[in-house]
Order: structure tokens, then sequence, then C-alpha cells
């Protein structure tokens, strides 16, 4: 009985955590939208990117990607393995509907760990 409350307890905190989590992001969307912005527009935009990217087939787990909107300016930024990918990014969300600037990010090349 005492393990069962337990772990009744810990999944509370945790859905509290998750949730108190989500607040706080999309309260730091809404800080940073303009007041001629749609939060649900832009959110529909950040996600429909975040998908884009997310679909990128040499994209892996060398390559840091991350990406800001802002009305209808995606800003990429992060460092890519090679061009290849960087112009994948830049091509995959260029016909979104909504976007309008893209601006680019660089390419890094992967250093090779001594040992």
């Amino acid at each position: 009985m005492k393990k069962s409350l337990r772990v009744f307890l810990a999944v509370i905190l945790a859905l509290g955590a998750i949730g108190m989590a989500s607040a706080k992001a999309l309260g730091q969307v809404s800080k940073s939208l303009g007041s001629n912005e749609n939060p649900r527009r832009q959110a529909r935009l950040a996600g429909r990117v975040r998908h884009a990217l997310a679909m990128i087939p040499q994209f892996s787990v060398f390559d840091n990607l991350a990406y800001r909107v802002d009305g209808g300016t995606v800003t990429l930024a992060g460092q890519v393995r090679n061009a290849i990918i960087r112009d994948e990014a830049a091509s995959s969300i260029k016909h979104i509907e909504g976007v309008e600037r893209i601006n680019n990010l660089e390419v890094e090349l992967p250093t090779r760990a001594k040992g």
C-alpha cells in the first residue's frame, strides 16, 4: 500500500513539473512575440518548422540544429557537419506557409577525438 502511494505521488509530482515547464515555455514564446503577432499562428509555424527540420534524412546526433521563429523570420542556429545539411534545412522550411525570411547557420566539420 505504501509503495503504490509513493508511486502515485511521484506521478503527480512529475505531471506538475511537466505542466510548469510547458507553462514557462509558453510564457517565453508569448513574450518574444510582437504585439501584432497571433500566438497560435506563431506556435503553429514553429511546429511546422520543427517537423520539417526533424525530417531531414542526413541529420544525425553529430549535428546541432536549433531555430527561432520571429514573425515570418526563421533563424537557424547551431553547427552541422556539411553544407548539404545546411542547404537542406533552409530549403525544407522555405516553402512553409508564413515563412518570409531565413537566416542561415554555419557549417562546422566534426573533429576526431584523440585516444
